[in-house]
């Protein structure tokens, strides 16, 4: 059945001084593939700025092959996107809004996979993004795969901090296999910190198709706040003579 989760768990933690903030909002399994296609309604709780696309300010998927194809031109609170471990696939697997063309009514790509396979050693971190400044922002995970083993009962999905604290929270099921469907993490980090999103269940075959990113509002460029500084130190002077 159909469903779009609002909420979910929620284990927003932050265990040590200046940890990051994580917490998973939930699910989407009705818009399968159109991610991108604004003519489809996105619940705002998935979509902070509002523009009916998942993910609009950047991302990195493997939706092209055999590489990540990434693009973060609208993140500059992403430095980063790097796949520290985990096997790729790209073969048979649902097809979804291509990242690559603009949003809107993009075509669509098979949505490639990123898996652990280590023996069947999970849980396993297979994709890593770090920030390039303080910014709050939601995460969205595509889920593709052919097949039940790409996403078995008891799949779980993490996001765990690994620079700059030890912040961590889980998604404790995802979506059965019916599609392509989207799992919703928000973060709120600073400057310099990493994270890890980590893949659980078992069996090694367990598979995300990438990440994408979305703040709430437009990120001011670090010479916005610049002259916002000196703007206010003028003001300050000015008061005081």
């Amino acid at each position: 059945m159909s469903l779009v989760v609002l909420t979910g768990l929620t284990l927003a933690a932050a265990r040590t001084t200046g940890a990051a903030t994580i917490t998973y909002l939930g699910a989407d399994e009705t818009t399968n593939a159109e991610w991108r296609t604004t003519s489809v309604a996105k619940p705002s709780a998935f979509d902070p700025n509002g523009d009916n696309a998942y993910g609009s300010d950047g991302y990195s998927v493997l939706a092209t092959g055999h590489a990540l194809a990434t693009d973060l031109t609208s993140a500059p609170y992403i430095s980063s996107v790097t796949r520290p471990a985990g096997q790729r696939f790209f073969s048979g697997t649902p097809l979804f809004d291509d990242p690559a063309q603009p949003i809107g009514t993009p075509s669509d790509v098979g949505t490639g996979l990123i898996y652990p396979n280590n023996g069947g050693a999970s849980p396993l971190g297979v994709l890593r993004f770090s920030l390039a400044q303080s910014a709050t922002f939601v995460i969205t995970i595509p889920l593709g795969g052919s097949s039940a083993a790409h996403r078995p009962a008891g799949m779980s999905l993490r996001v765990d901090q690994t620079t700059g604290g030890s912040a961590t929270t889980s998604a404790s099921s995802v979506p059965a296999l019916g599609g392509v469907d989207y799992v919703f993490f928000q973060v709120e980090g600073s400057a310099g910190d990493a994270f890890d999103i980590v893949i659980g269940g078992g069996n090694g075959a367990e598979a995300i198709a990438g990440v994408a990113f979305e703040s709430a509002a437009p990120i001011p460029e670090p010479s916005a706040f610049a002259l916002f500084g000196v703007g206010g130190l003028a003001l300050l002077l000015r008061r005081r003579r």
